[in-house]
């Protein structure tokens, strides 16, 4: 009974608090549109309470619609934006990509300049996110959780020079791990639209919860110690 008590109001408690979920979510919607030109970017700081955004001098759009972490971190997140046109995803893949166009705003999100789809971005075309990390607490770890668009052909891909755990294309909306300096791209393989948002989170990394477990072991090892010394 001793050790369910201990599990209840010590083991669980610090467990709960490790992975209660929270996010940031950027949006591009505005209302008028607006070219934003390329390599445009967004910083985010104050990481340990409500974080706030910054933006590149000639970026007029971007708002934060939910601004806490799951797991408060010191430093800044910088999150440079750019666009594709004619994308290969083999090229980013193997981090051959390169080159950029414009990205344009309005109500609906954001899209690329100058493709067949006018403004929106179309067949072929992508987005690209890179992150650059600036002094993050140790251990701390950054994931793209998802994003909303109204284009049913769209996926996400990570560069395959990155380090990070996966690379190449993935399922549409399956979050994944960011390291400083990698990109990711949200590839239009069939539709055309706008993309409205994305989100991301920092988690502590996987090591964290091991020592979470051993806590709560030690915890019962000690107590069942005690109750055979009384």
């Amino acid at each position: 009974m001793a050790n369910s008590r201990i599990f209840l109001k010590v083991v669980l408690p610090l467990f709960l608090a490790s992975v209660s979920y929270s996010q940031v979510t950027i949006s591009w919607i505005q209302g008028s549109q607006d070219n934003a030109g390329s390599g445009v970017s967004h910083t985010l700081s104050n990481l340990s309470g409500s974080v706030t955004l910054a933006t590149d001098p000639v970026l007029s759009w971007g708002a934060l619609s939910s601004d806490l972490f799951s797991t408060p971190s010191t430093g800044f997140i910088e999150i440079v934006y750019d666009g594709r046109l004619s994308f290969d995803p083999n090229d980013f893949a193997s981090g051959t990509d390169s080159g950029g166009n414009s990205l344009r705003t309005n109500s609906s999100g954001l899209g690329i300049a100058g493709g067949s789809n006018g403004n929106n971005a179309g067949a072929g075309d992508a987005l690209l996110l890179t992150f650059n990390f600036t002094d993050l607490t140790a251990g701390a770890q950054v994931v793209v959780t998802g994003y909303s668009s109204g284009i049913n052909g769209l996926q996400l891909w990570e560069d395959g020079a990155s380090s990070a755990s996966a690379s190449g294309s993935t399922v549409a909306g399956q979050s994944i791990v960011i390291e400083d300096g990698d990109t990711i791209a949200l590839y239009v393989a069939s539709g055309a639209g706008r993309i409205g948002s994305y989100t991301l989170d920092i988690i502590p990394e996987p090591s964290s919860f091991g020592m979470i477990a051993g806590i709560g072991a030690a915890v019962l090892v000690l107590t069942r110690r005690k109750k055979r010394i009384s």
